[in-house]
């Protein structure tokens, strides 16, 4: 599957939160670890204040 850019996946009437938002992500192998490092660098960008709770079955090595 080809990477689509960030503005062809969220649609033009979606805003982004106003306030602080928590998203939790089950599957904390690279994919879910991937995902947790993508929804908070979008936050950053927007200036939104973010906390991601990551569930794993197991440990996984990540530098972030």
């Amino acid at each position: 599957m080809a990477l689509q850019r960030l503005s062809q996946v969220i649609p033009d009437n979606l805003d982004p939160p106003t306030k602080e938002a928590c998203v939790v992500i089950i599957g904390g192998e690279p994919g879910g670890a991937a995902c947790d490092i993508a929804l908070k660098r979008i936050a950053a960008t927007l200036s939104r204040s973010l906390q991601v709770i990551l569930y794993k079955r197991t440990t996984f090595c990540s530098k972030h």
